[in-house]
């Protein structure tokens, strides 16, 4: 077919490896969080149908511990600070992470 040019398109997550600990929150199940095992975390605000990678200086992903959500806050989420341990909390759906 020469001369048909193909389009590329994301159309799912991409990391380099697999996805990790699908967590949805009980207050907004359409708010949820994932990691990658290349160190990626990302949130999706509409039940998963799309999904934005979190700058890794809010939040590394963490394949050993699952994110915990507010059970009826639905802005507040704590998840694992990578794999050096630790803490972080967001109070906006995981746009900014402390």
């Amino acid at each position: 077919m020469a001369g048909k040019r193909t389009e590329w398109q994301s159309i799912g997550l991409s990391g380099g490896g697999a996805m990790y600990l699908p967590t949805f929150s009980p207050a907004d199940p359409n708010w949820m969080l994932l990691s990658c095992d290349m160190s990626g975390a990302y949130r999706s605000l509409d039940g998963g149908n799309s999904w934005e990678m979190i700058h890794y200086r809010q939040l590394n992903g963490s394949t050993r511990v699952r994110p915990a959500f507010h059970p009826t806050d639905p802005n507040v989420a704590y998840a694992p600070a990578g794999w050096r341990g630790g803490l972080k909390r967001t109070r906006d759906k995981g746009k900014t992470w402390e």
